[in-house]
């Protein structure tokens, strides 16, 4: 599969993209390169959501839908994502600051079932509720359609750090650089 037809195929945009699209609406963006994430998250964040997921195999639907909701319950519970998104919050914050990071500017309609995840909490602390704001918020029509130059940079560096691995230094996967280069 050449690179282009991976970056359409099921299994990149279920699994790996939408992982880019956690870390984007979740962290946004560090100065000069477009997504906070290191290979050693990335990696086996997208094997996480892949696990079992043949697709066209007999429930692979049910499977990695099962798969993206552990994820999310999952990633919502890490001590960064708590740090940056305390219990506290209220949903309308909780959905601002998503949607500000991701460099969204959510419909109201989009940002109200964000809010409405948390049945008008004052507080964000549900964490099932957390979870399907941040993916309703990664899963956004607009995220998805923003950022595939992004997305093929993000490819390039995947594939410079598996050769290369010490111009990846620091762990942190610097894509302004390769942004210019695809320009």
């Amino acid at each position: 599969m050449s690179s282009a037809a991976y970056f359409l195929s099921i299994e990149f945009q279920q699994t790996g993209y939408l992982v880019y699209r956690f870390y984007k609406a979740s962290y946004g963006n560090l100065p000069g390169a477009p997504v906070p994430i290191r290979l050693s998250e990335f990696l086996p964040d997208t094997q996480e959501i892949g696990h079992d997921v043949v697709v066209n195999r007999v429930g692979w639907e049910q499977a990695l839908e099962s798969n993206k909701q552990a994820f999310a319950t999952e990633f919502v519970q890490r001590s960064r994502f708590v740090s940056a998104y305390p219990t506290s919050m209220s949903s309308e914050q909780f959905a601002d600051a998503l949607f500000a990071n991701a460099g969204v500017t959510p419909s109201a309609s989009d940002r109200s079932a964000v809010i409405n995840e948390f049945s008008f909490s004052a507080t964000t602390n549900d964490v099932a509720a957390r979870a399907r704001a941040l993916r309703r918020v990664a899963e956004n029509s607009t995220l998805r359609s923003t950022g595939i130059q992004s997305r093929l940079c993000f490819d390039a560096v995947l594939r410079l750090s598996a050769k290369e691995p010490e111009r990846c230094a620091g762990g942190w996967i610097e894509l302004r650089r390769l942004q210019l280069l695809a320009q």
